[in-house]
């Protein structure tokens, strides 16, 4: 399998997962959303910000949110 494909299958789920912990909260930091799906804080991060381009959350100060 192309190895560029497998990245990105691992990054949708990561991003299914970081947008499952938000929908499930008024708001969270990455530290949080990290230490509850046990990744590393800098895959939330990047996942955070790819799912705030796409629109689908937001950040207000350090906590991030489900777009309304």
């Amino acid at each position: 399998m192309d190895t560029n494909k497998m990245r990105d299958i691992s990054r949708e789920r990561i991003d299914t997962a970081v947008l499952d912990y938000y929908r499930g909260r008024v708001g969270a930091c990455a530290h949080y959303c990290a230490t509850h799906l046990g990744l590393d804080r800098s895959h939330i991060s990047k996942s955070l910000q790819r799912l705030k381009r796409r629109g689908l959350v937001v950040v207000d100060g350090t906590y991030w949110k489900v777009a309304p």
